[in-house]
C-alpha cells in the first residue's frame, strides 16, 4: 500500500499557509494504492474541510458529497453480501435514520460526472439514458450501498481516508502464487465522522492437479 501525494500542490498549500494565513485551506489531493492479487484498488481524495453545521442539518437518506472522492478496483470486490465490479466509482457517505447510522455510498464515476452537468443542461438527459443503459450492459449497477462501522479517532479538521491491508493468502510458504483476493478495510476521516467499510478481491486462484501442482 502507498500513500502519493502530488508534492507540487502540497508546496503551494504550504506556501500558502506561509505568506498568507488567513486564506482558505486549500483543496490538496491525495491517493492510496492497494496492491491485490489480481490489480490494483486506487482511492483518491482532497482535503476538503469539515463543516459541522452541514452534518447536523443532514436527514434521513441525504448523499454526503465527499469532494472529489473516488475509488477504482480493477477486480471485482465484494463488502459483505454486496457485490462491487470493477469500475470506478465516485465515492461517499449516505445518511441513515439516525445521526449514528452511516453507509458508503459508491456511484459511477462517469454517470455522477454526467449528472452534475444536467443541472445546467437538461439536453444531457439523453447521455445520461445512454450511459445508464451502457452501464447495465456491463453489469454496472447505478448505485451501490456498502454497509459501515463506526470506530474511535480523533477529530480531523479535513477529510482523510487510509486502508488496512490485509493482504493475501499465498499457496505456499515463500511462493508469490495468491490463493485468493486481499481483505482490506477502508477508513475515513472527516471532523466527528469516522467510518470503516471491509472489503474483499473477488479472486479465483488457478486450479491444483492431483499431484498438487497449481495447473498452467
Amino acid at each position: 500500500m502507498t500513500l502519493v501525494t502530488w508534492f507540487v500542490a502540497f508546496a503551494l498549500a504550504v506556501a500558502g499557509s506561509w505568506l498568507a494565513p488567513g486564506i482558505p485551506h486549500p483543496h490538496v489531493p491525495k491517493a492510496i494504492v492497494a496492491a491485490g492479487a489480481g490489480g490494483k484498488v486506487t482511492v483518491q481524495w482532497f482535503t476538503v474541510p469539515f463543516n459541522a453545521e452541514h452534518l447536523a442539518e443532514l436527514g434521513d437518506g441525504f448523499e454526503w458529497h465527499l469532494g472529489f472522492a473516488s475509488l477504482t478496483n480493477e477486480v471485482p470486490l465484494r463488502a459483505g453480501d454486496v457485490a462491487i465490479p470493477a469500475a470506478r466509482w465516485k465515492l461517499d457517505v449516505l445518511r441513515g435514520v439516525t445521526a449514528d447510522d452511516w453507509s458508503v455510498l459508491l456511484t459511477p464515476f462517469e454517470l455522477w460526472q454526467t449528472k452534475r452537468t444536467a443541472r445546467d443542461n437538461p439536453a444531457v438527459a439523453e447521455e445520461i439514458a445512454r450511459l445508464t443503459k451502457d452501464l447495465a450492459g456491463r453489469g454496472v449497477p447505478e448505485r451501490i450501498v456498502v454497509p459501515s462501522i463506526a470506530f474511535a479517532s480523533d477529530d480531523v479538521e479535513h477529510l482523510e481516508m487510509e486502508m488496512l491491508l490485509a493482504g493475501y493468502t499465498a499457496r505456499a510458504r515463500f511462493s508469490a502464487e495468491p490463493a485468493g483476493g486481499m481483505d482490506f478495510a477502508l477508513r475515513l476521516h472527516f471532523g466527528t465522522l469516522h467510518r470503516s467499510a471491509a472489503f474483499t478481491e473477488v479472486f479465483e486462484a488457478r486450479p491444483l492437479d492431483t499431484t498438487g501442482e497449481i495447473k498452467r
